[in-house]
């Protein structure tokens, strides 16, 4: 009968984790094909076509990488871009935010299918390679949930990333970015790293340094990593959790990290010579300083080592920060780039590398933007990040860390919103899967119980160990609650003291007292660590799970363990929940017996754990109808989610920048092709050589669908004859600007006009000046009281010729511009050295051809003059013919 009881079980379990993995992998599989599907919205409504400007280039790179090889890839020139310098393609990438492990993706996923004899062209490779990652990243995620709590919370997570709008704006259907697979080499580089932390394995360290590795050809992103990472284990030092298994999984990861990262043509010796890599490479050298010192500490007496100690941290602190300002200060150190520079100075790219700010994704965060891109997330993810604190391990520092940070850089620029995306999605799958694993419980399920021992070595008697109580799960896991609610103030009170101190100089006044209290707590943790002598041992306790919730057939088993300063260990912690609890550990063995039992003979539920009561009336179970209320409450918000991000994917996310859709009134679609008809034009009707200036957004496109050579310079803001010169430098056949004054479109020139006055001020601040384009009021107009400096620049004039003899409704003046909402203040534009060429037909594209010069120069148009004739005394005897002759002269 045991026996079959025994099998019975063990079917049974068997049973509960096939359907258990079969669920998750279906829930997995559910997931990839959702996420996938919400991101064709732009496919299903237009056709397979690469959005925005970027991407532009990346398919023309892969395209090239394909028909001619990756190593002529890495000696390409392309002189189609940047005119006339061009551009190095294998040198340059890393400088210009274009990395080959996209290409090098595309290519072998284009090279396996050819294999498999499925004919497709590399465009659409390119086209769903972003919807395809948006999978893996969803299966990423879960990993690295799981790892971190549990496998529910890893699905919850896993479905919030398949569809948020924060990581959908990056990866729709043609889409083909870098972050379109960098956020699944982020997120996979984090499970690895994590899972090496908690084995110290140096298998586990090594796929770290491999995943880190394709996210470095990826994306300049890593730079996040590789300073995440060290801080992390930073943090874990200054808290006191340092162990060997930290030192394996760092010392390997960062060697054959940085190693392999150099392999990398672009990237080359940054990662030992930038700034950006230095917080690596500085808590590398102190872990092996602490490793020294831990070694030292079993080798010599304890005063030696406080001598040491003091003496070494000190000695290695003050030279290797010499050595590195001595280094950066010598060249050798490159200082931080003016990106990155910009992450800790939000005003330092607008007025020092404003090409940089002039990108929207570059601006800071409006608090709109964190609703639209996360939703209900915004909001439980607080939740998550509290139970991380609560229930803190060395995994779970990791996450704290990691929310921290991206929140603070998803504020300071939108673009960073996308490394925000997945932590949020991590932290509210762990709030929503604890939230469900706290109401919808069984209260039929007894809970666990555990036996408590005294070891041998704190028990006076010649037993082995002692028995010294019992307690459930139920009442075992609320040690150090009443620090928790002190912990989490002064943890939000750093946050938000940084945030504002790095918004305003003022408020440096309210960082410094938290930065005080902390610092003083890492001294002093640190002192009482290792200082602290190492004959004062505490008391350690056994932790059994008893023999009733054991499936195998032993008595009990051992689970963990406990000390008297309440700090557990657990090698494989039980899910429990919190109790309070206060240790009783003295007194003889009879003393200690009598607590055991009840007057009844009944073993107490508590043991030498004496239990603090709850208060008269309340039960420890749920109610049904609190079940019930939280339950329908929680699938409305996931229901208000899914609507929301299919609505914000569809809406919002899934417009290609070159093709513009509207509305009639009857709620029919009106497509708006003017940029490819354009580009068309070009393709079709000018030289295969022709150079075309426009502003930096469109070269890009314009090198991939009009197959033409672009440049941009300071003739924009210039007026036209001084303009006229620039361009015949330069060699300029067309000029292209984008006018949205017709419909209405607010990503026009006009709009854009005032960073390309800033960049041109940059680099010529005696001929550009910004002022000089508003008007007396300091308004930013082009009606009426426009300056004449705006007014006669050449952006200006090739937006509005012409536009003064439009009238665009019947009751609207003619030359009223729609987007701005001003009749603009000069009608009668004329243009010396340019004719127009081609207006597509909503005057959204305008092209315009520069005159070539006259093969002689011609003569200024004068009226001739004439001298007066004055008359003349002639005398009578004069015959009639010398007086015609006389007069004729």
């Amino acid at each position: 009968m045991a026996g079959s009881s025994s099998d019975s079980t063990g079917k049974g379990l068997a049973n509960s984790v096939g359907i258990t993995s079969l669920l998750t992998f279906i829930i997995l599989v559910l997931a990839w094909l959702v996420g996938f599907a919400s991101r064709l919205f732009a496919i299903v409504r237009f056709e397979s076509i690469i959005h925005e400007f970027d991407p532009w280039f990346n398919y023309r790179a892969t395209h090239h990488m394909v028909e001619y090889g990756f190593y002529n890839f890495l000696n390409w020139f392309d002189d189609r871009a940047w005119y006339p310098l061009g551009r190095i393609v294998g040198g340059t990438v890393c400088s210009l935010q274009v990395y080959p492990g996209l290409m090098l993706t595309s290519g072998g996923i284009h090279y396996i299918l050819s294999m498999l004899n499925i004919p497709i062209h590399i465009r659409d490779v390119c086209v769903f390679l972003a919807p395809t990652f948006s999978g893996l990243t969803a299966i990423a995620t879960y990993f690295l949930t799981k790892e971190l709590w549990t496998p529910g919370a890893g699905l919850f997570a896993a479905c919030f990333i398949a569809i948020s709008p924060g990581y959908t704006s990056r990866s729709v259907a043609g889409s083909y970015d870098n972050e379109g697979i960098a956020i699944f080499a982020l997120q996979f580089t984090y499970f690895l790293w994590v899972r090496s932390v908690k084995t110290g394995s140096v298998f586990w360290g090594s796929l770290t340094a491999l995943s880190y590795f394709y996210m470095v050809s990826a994306w300049g992103g890593y730079v996040f990593i590789i300073n995440l990472i060290p801080l992390h284990v930073l943090t874990l030092i200054l808290i006191g959790r340092y162990s060997s298994k930290l030192y394996v999984a760092y010392t390997t990861f960062y060697v054959l990290g940085q190693v392999m990262a150099m392999q990398i043509p672009f990237v080359g010796f940054q990662p030992v010579k930038t700034s950006e890599h230095m917080a690596a490479a500085g808590v590398f050298g102190l872990l092996q300083v602490i490793a020294l010192l831990k070694y030292a500490q079993r080798r010599i007496t304890r005063k030696q080592f406080v001598t040491l100690f003091v003496g070494g941290v000190a000695v290695a602190f003050l030279g290797g920060l010499t050595l590195i300002v001595l280094l950066t200060y010598a060249g050798y150190i490159a200082p931080w780039s003016g990106r990155f520079y910009s992450l800790w100075d939000t005003g330092y790219a607008k007025i020092h590398i404003p090409i940089i700010a002039s990108v929207s994704e570059h601006q800071p965060t409006t608090w709109v933007s964190f609703f639209f891109d996360l939703h209900i997330t915004a909001a439980v993810f607080p939740a998550g990040l509290w139970y991380c604190v609560k229930n803190v391990n060395d995994e779970r520092v990791f996450i704290i860390l990691y929310a921290v940070t991206a929140v603070y850089f998803a504020g300071v620029m939108v673009r960073l919103m996308l490394t925000l995306t997945p932590v949020v999605c991590v932290l509210s799958g762990i709030a929503f899967s604890y939230t469900y694993e706290k109401y919808l419980v069984d209260d039929g399920e007894q809970p666990k119980r555990f036996d408590l021992y005294l070891p041998r070595e704190h028990v006076s008697t010649s037993q082995a160990q002692r028995f010294v109580g019992c307690l459930d799960e139920h009442t075992l896991h609320r040690w150090r609650q009443s620090k928790h609610f002190a912990i989490v103030s002064v943890i939000l009170y750093a946050v938000t003291a940084v945030y504002f101190a790095g918004v305003m100089v003022r408020l440096m006044l309210t960082l410094t007292p938290v930065v005080c209290v902390l610092s003083g707590i890492a001294f002093s943790y640190t002192y009482e660590k290792y200082l602290v002598d190492d004959g004062e041992q505490p008391k350690r306790f056994d932790l059994y799970l008893r023999r009733e919730h054991v499936s195998t057939g032993q008595a009990q088993r051992f689970v963990g363990c406990l000390d008297e300063h309440s700090a557990l260990k657990f090698p494989e912690p039980p899910r429990l929940k919190n109790p309070k609890f206060m240790l009783k550990d003295n007194g003889s063995d009879e003393e200690e017996s009598k607590h055991l039992y009840d007057k009844a003979g009944k073993s107490r539920k508590g043991g030498s754990w004496t239990n603090q009561a709850a208060p008269e009336g309340e039960d420890a179970s749920i109610g049904m109808n609190a079940r019930s209320i939280v339950s329908v409450v929680l699938v409305l918000m996931l229901l208000m989610f899914v609507v929301h991000c299919t609505y914000v994917t569809s809406n919002a996310y899934s417009h290609p920048s070159v093709v513009l859709q509207s509305h009639t009134s009857d709620g029919g679609r009106v497509i708006m092709d003017d940029f490819r008809e354009a580009y068309y034009w070009l393709r079709k009707n000018t030289e295969e050589n022709a150079r075309v200036m426009s502003w930096w957004d469109y070269g890009y496109q314009i090198a991939g669908m009009a197959n033409r050579t672009t440049l941009v310079g300071k003739a924009m803001s210039s007026n036209e004859s001084s303009a006229y010169e620039i361009m015949r430098a330069l060699d300029v056949d067309y000029v292209l600007a984008i006018f949205g004054g017709v419909i209405g479109y607010s990503g026009d020139d006009i709009n854009k006009f005032l960073w390309m006055v800033r960049i041109a001020e940059g680099e010529y601040p005696k001929e550009i000046r910004e002022s000089n384009y508003f008007s007396e009021s300091g308004d930013y107009t082009v009606g009426a009281q426009a300056s004449e400096t705006m007014l006669n620049c050449l952006m200006y004039k090739i937006s509005y010729y012409r536009f003064g003899e439009i009238k665009l409704g019947y009751q609207q003046p003619a030359g009223l511009d729609r987007t701005r909402g001003y009749v603009i203040g000069k009608k009668d534009i004329v243009l010396e050295h340019l004719e127009e060429a081609y207006t597509s037909e909503n005057w959204l594209v305008r092209i315009y051809k520069v005159k070539r010069p006259n093969n002689r120069p011609t003569v200024k148009y004068q009226k001739r003059q004439i001298k007066s004739w004055k008359p003349m005394l002639i005398s009578k005897k004069v015959c009639f013919r010398d007086q015609c002759i006389l007069e004729l002269q």
